[in-house]
């Protein structure tokens, strides 16, 4: 499976989803922003790409899940197709 790596910056109070690797830039290039949306990373994943987020906390993750949820995302259908990785 394909795969790109994002991470979440918070800006102003917002958790925005920048892209890491060279694919997701590309990606993000595509969508003419420089961040994804919800939308954005549930086409990609359409696609047929797995997405790896890279985050610093694990409530990262969390919060994440919990923003998609609010907009109509099945929580554990997320959970279970992207993968968190803590980094230090």
């Amino acid at each position: 499976m394909k795969t790109i790596t994002v991470y979440y910056k918070n800006v102003y109070g917002n958790e925005l989803c920048y892209p890491k690797c060279e694919t997701a830039k590309k990606l993000a290039k595509l969508t003419n922003s420089k961040t994804f949306t919800h939308t954005h990373l549930n086409d990609i994943q359409s696609l047929g790409y797995e997405i790896l987020v890279e985050a610093e906390h694990q409530s990262i993750k969390e919060k994440f899940l919990d923003e998609a949820e609010t907009r109509g995302f099945d929580r554990d259908h997320l959970s279970d197709r992207i993968e968190f990785v803590v980094i230090k």
